[in-house]
C-alpha cells in the first residue's frame, strides 16, 4: 500500500473505532435486543438522532475500510485478505442493519 492508502485506511478505521470506543452504539443496539437493559448508559441511549449521526460515521468509515482494501489487487488475492474483507463486510452489515433500525425509530419519533 502507498502512503497515502495507508493514511486512508488509518483513517477509516478511526471514523469506526472511535465512536465505538466513546459510546458502543453496536454493542448497546444488540446488548438491549436481548436484555432490555444498555451494556453501557451514556447519552446516546437518549438522543435517537445522535445514535443516528455515530452509526452513520462508523459505517462510512467501514466502507472506506472496504473499499480500500478491495482496490488493493494484491490483498485480496490471498487468504487472510480475503478473511478480513469478509469479516469488514459483515461488520459492515450489521452496522447498516443498525442504522437503518435506528433511523426509522429516529423518523417515528419526528
Amino acid at each position: 500500500m502507498t502512503k497515502k492508502q495507508k493514511i486512508w485506511l488509518a483513517v477509516s478505521l478511526i471514523m469506526f473505532l472511535a465512536p465505538e470506543f466513546l459510546w458502543s452504539p453496536i454493542t448497546n443496539f444488540f446488548h438491549e435486543l436481548i436484555d432490555d437493559i444498555p451494556y453501557r448508559d451514556n447519552l446516546l441511549n437518549y438522543r435517537a438522532d445522535l445514535i443516528t449521526i455515530a452509526v452513520s460515521i462508523q459505517f462510512l468509515g467501514l466502507v472506506g475500510v472496504i473499499g480500500l482494501l478491495w482496490f488493493k489487487k494484491n490483498y485480496r488475492n490471498i487468504k487472510e485478505g480475503r478473511a478480513i474483507l469478509v469479516f469488514f463486510l459483515f461488520l459492515a452489515l450489521i452496522v447498516l442493519f443498525e442504522l437503518y433500525i435506528v433511523s426509522s425509530s429516529t423518523l417515528a419519533i419526528l
